[in-house]
């Protein structure tokens, strides 16, 4: 039985051992108190992140004016969940039998700013002209209207390129309010 839980009590401390070296940063600054030395993302990494937000606009008219065409859907650089939220909207305007079409008319990225290696932070003021018709006859649902909208994005790199993993909206004026100027 002591052999037994010396085998189990080294092999403990050899991964116990390994783990740490692996993860020395962590640890370094967890356990021992040291600086943390991050590593960020280089200009080249936040120009790729600040064009996967680009793309996931663009394709997003298209993947709202065709109604959740899933061909629009795959192509977003976006995390599953941003496209699943994109897909219930579009969901919810086809059950109130309506389509809508989001023009981007500007993008204008105020900040992008590297976190780590793998993600990075930007921030945006976007322009969108939005109409909304009715899928029946085509009419118009709503009026036509502009939003200017402060949008703050997560993004991340992944094995195929960065994708957008998250979004907000931050403090600014409230859509439709704005003057677009």
């Amino acid at each position: 039985m002591k052999a037994l839980l010396k085998i189990v009590g080294g092999g403990f401390a050899l991964f116990m051992v390994l783990a740490i070296a692996q993860e020395w940063t962590f640890f370094r600054t967890a356990w021992f108190g040291g600086d943390a030395e991050v590593e960020t993302a280089s200009d080249e990494d936040v120009r790729e992140a600040v064009a996967a937000v680009r793309e996931t606009l663009v394709l997003m008219r298209h993947l709202y004016t065709s109604g959740g065409d899933v061909r629009f859907a795959e192509r977003l650089p976006a995390s599953d969940g941003m496209v699943r939220e994109m897909l219930d909207d579009i969901e919810y305007l086809h059950r109130t039998r309506r389509v809508q079409d989001l023009a981007l008319r500007s993008l204008d990225v105020q900040e992008a700013t590297p976190i780590d290696l793998d993600q990075v932070e930007v921030r945006t003021r976007e322009l969108w002209e939005i109409r909304t018709t009715w899928l029946d006859d085509g009419s118009q649902s709503d009026p036509p209207r502009v939003a200017v909208v402060h949008g703050l994005y997560r993004v991340r790199r992944a094995c195929a390129g960065w994708r957008v993993q998250s979004w907000d909206r931050i403090s600014g004026p409230s859509p439709g309010g704005d003057d677009p100027s």
